[in-house]
């Protein structure tokens, strides 16, 4: 989910993005490591936030990070946008 929606976190939707924009100071490291990760093709990710998704629904969320990753995780402004 997104961490900085304050809506997603209160009603923890089941969907995958990118990485807390607020954290983020390297997208280039942050789009490969989503890659390598949709790579591994995993069964299972419970991340610790949001509700664990598994089989079809990550499949099918990681292939749509990583096609959109550069649209819908990048910011369009920010301190750590180059």
């Amino acid at each position: 989910m997104k961490q900085e929606s304050l809506f997603n976190v209160l009603t923890q939707e089941l969907e995958i993005s990118g990485r807390p924009r607020y954290l983020t100071t390297d997208w280039d490291a942050a789009k490969e490591s989503v890659i390598k990760l949709e790579a591994l093709k995993p069964a299972l990710a419970i991340t610790g936030h949001g509700q664990p998704l598994s089989c079809n629904k990550l499949s099918k969320g990681l292939k749509k990070l990583v096609k959109e990753f550069d649209q819908n995780a990048i910011p369009d402004y920010g301190r750590y946008i180059n």
